[in-house]
């Protein structure tokens, strides 16, 4: 990703989440894209993080639980 798209993104994150909860800044992001191929015979995931790993890796736990996706017991 280029430096410049990465900072598009970024803006965009921190704009919503000021428009959303003006008392909140934003931290780490997680970034998750399906990709397609044109024939539509592939799919494929793409990533994208800003923040340190054990952050953005509570990022997705975070919302895997919150999507109920991971069972009481983790």
């Amino acid at each position: 990703m280029s430096d410049q798209t990465r900072q598009a993104i970024a803006d965009a994150i921190a704009a919503h989440v000021q428009d959303e909860n003006p008392d909140e800044l934003a931290g780490a992001w997680i970034l998750a894209t399906q990709t397609l191929t044109l024939d539509g015979e592939d799919s494929a995931a793409r990533f994208e993080c800003e923040g340190s790993t054990f952050t953005t890796v509570g990022l997705a736990h975070a919302y895997l639980d919150t999507a109920h996706l991971v069972g009481d017991d983790n």
